[in-house]
């Protein structure tokens, strides 16, 4: 929650500043924290855990794409931002 509270309270920084601060930059997904950013020091994890826990599963996001291309074919029409935002996760996924 640190985490979030810090990039919410930097809020000014730019794109490049923000991927600096981030984990893979930024991705599909949104930015992630960088596991030596994330204040664990009063829990019991070990940095493999850390790092099992910001692991991404990308097969999981593939069905969830597939759920979502699912229910968007139920639909005659839909906005472009839709079909293009899902596009741009599908793309996204791939390159993680």
């Amino acid at each position: 929650m640190a985490w979030i509270r810090r990039q919410l309270e930097s809020h000014s920084l730019d794109a490049p500043q923000m991927q600096r601060h981030c984990r893979r930059g930024g991705n599909a997904l949104g930015y992630e924290p960088k596991p030596e950013d994330i204040d664990v020091e009063e829990l019991n994890i070990t940095p493999e855990t850390l790092e099992k826990l910001l692991r991404v599963d990308k097969d999981a996001w593939k069905h969830e794409i597939q759920d979502i291309e699912n229910f968007y074919s139920k639909f005659e029409q839909l906005p472009k931002e839709l079909t293009d935002s899902l596009e741009e996760l599908k793309q996204g996924i791939d390159k993680l």
